[in-house]
């Protein structure tokens, strides 16, 4: 149901997670703690968003209301879980306030840098495959 692409955008966010929260943890556990749970609630959150848009956009499938309701609701679950963890936390310090907003952006920063290397690797093989055609270094396909 998830595409390959967000798979290997959590697969990413969880590493670089699992190698920040420890550094964290030296200065202050608390926003370690708060890191880790923001972050690892943002990858449900992306999970979600891409369940809801992906059931919403197909239009192959008949009956999909269930299921993107059902969709809607699970984030729906995150968004209010996440209030309300945040308010029965509070008061929070400046430094677990930077690690939530830490977590919750480190998320859209692995997204937004897979994409852009996506799209340069894509540009780079068009390239080759450009130069080599006009070269005639690629063989001709037959019809």
């Amino acid at each position: 149901m998830v595409p390959v692409f967000i798979w290997r955008v959590l697969r990413s966010t969880a590493i670089a997670t699992v190698l920040i929260a420890p550094y964290l943890w030296v200065y202050h556990r608390n926003s370690a703690i708060a890191f880790l749970i923001s972050s690892f609630w943002m990858m449900g959150n992306l999970v979600a968003w891409t369940a809801v848009v992906l059931t919403g956009i197909r239009p192959d499938r008949e009956g999909k209301a269930l299921p993107l309701l059902g969709f809607l609701a699970a984030k729906l679950v995150l968004l209010i879980g996440g209030v309300i963890t945040l308010s029965m936390t509070a008061p929070h310090s400046r430094t677990q306030i930077l690690a939530i907003t830490g977590g919750i952006t480190l998320v859209l920063l692995v997204l937004v840098l897979k994409a852009l290397g996506a799209v340069i690797m894509n540009a780079r093989t068009k390239s080759r495959e450009r130069r080599q055609k006009s070269a005639g270094l690629v063989p001709a396909q037959d019809a």
